[in-house]
């Protein structure tokens, strides 16, 4: 994949920040606050083909959960990915 950014949360022990670092030299890590979130997402470049983002729902604790729609300002970018 080319031009692939990997997003985690920061933290220093949080799981998706470990994961993010360790699948590539292209990562951002997002502030764990709304406003900062927002912030940080803002900054992210259009010269990207794909985000790949990863978090942790403490409240999911049997599986894994991948989300098919992203929205930013009322926009809403579903996934292409073949996702039951």
């Amino acid at each position: 994949m080319n031009n692939v950014l990997f997003v985690g949360f920061k933290g220093k022990n949080n799981t998706s920040s470990i994961l993010v670092e360790q699948l590539s030299t292209e990562y951002l890590l997002l502030t764990n606050s709304f406003a900062g979130l927002k912030k940080d997402i803002d900054s992210i470049s259009g010269e990207c083909e794909q985000i790949v983002m990863f978090g942790v729902d403490k409240e999911l604790t049997t599986g894994v959960r991948v989300e098919k729609v992203a929205s930013k300002d009322g926009f809403k970018n579903r996934s292409t990915l073949d996702l039951p």
